[in-house]
């Protein structure tokens, strides 16, 4: 069937219904750049960390200059997840 369709003849009005403003290019948006002090919050949305790697994080990102917070939270497990939906 596509390789009939390379034969049908091909009109604007049929290459404009197939242009959306969904589809057609997408403009980036950008955030600014992570600078010296700003905060990143930690969490775990899908595998558990230990307390030590949150350690690990936590020294990493503040020897880049960041502030960090997480609550406590952020260590629950629940199997091998991280913590309960709730």
């Amino acid at each position: 069937m596509l390789s009939g369709l390379s034969f049908m003849p091909f009109s604007t009005n049929f290459a404009q219904q197939l242009v959306s403003p969904l589809t057609g290019p997408k403009q980036k948006i950008l955030p600014e750049r992570l600078k010296e002090g700003d905060l990143i919050a930690l969490v775990t949305p899908g595998g558990y960390i230990s307390d030590e790697e949150l350690q690990d994080a936590i020294k990493n990102l503040e020897a880049f200059g960041f502030r960090t917070y997480y609550k406590e939270s952020v260590l629950s497990t629940y199997g091998y997840f991280a913590g309960t939906d709730q």
